[in-house]
């Protein structure tokens, strides 16, 4: 006589038909993990003690960026840019940088806005900047130091 097949036991290898048990949460136990929420603390401390500095250093970091974009323009300037305009470039820039050294720094959003604008147009394309350009550019620089442009 054939005995009819057995159960497998909670000793044998989970199949498809008898899957094996699957862990319960202790009772009581609820919320994140303690890897999970000491990690996430820890990158919300990071960001905060980042934007605090940040804003410390806010003006610094604007110092490097006009310092930064100053040598890319000036590496790009075309042949049809005048010394007169180069001399010119230099100022505002250094103007810019004399207002933002004082304390509040003394620019105002939207004429940076206003030179970003411009900057990024230029800087977005390959070729030399035209005489067109930097007279934009002085003009945008100017009017962001506050400096008055000299009359044409």
């Amino acid at each position: 006589m054939v005995e009819p097949p057995q159960q497998p036991s909670s000793d044998e290898t989970p199949s498809p038909f008898h899957p094996a048990s699957v862990p319960v949460r202790p009772p009581g136990a609820s919320g994140c993990s303690k890897p999970l929420l000491i990690g996430c603390g820890g990158l919300v401390a990071l960001l905060g003690i980042g934007f605090l500095l940040l804003l410390l250093n806010g003006p610094k970091v604007l110092q490097w960026a006009f310092e930064t974009m100053e040598q890319d323009l000036t590496s790009r300037l075309g042949p049809d840019v005048t010394p007169e305009d180069r001399t010119r470039l230099a100022a505002a820039f250094a103007d810019v940088h004399r207002a933002l050294a004082k304390k509040p720094p003394a620019i105002d959003v939207k004429k940076f806005q206003a030179f970003e604008g411009k900057f990024l147009e230029v800087a977005s394309t390959p070729r030399p900047l035209t005489h067109r350009d930097v007279q934009d550019l002085i003009r945008l620089l100017e009017d962001l130091a506050g400096t008055p442009s000299p009359a044409p």
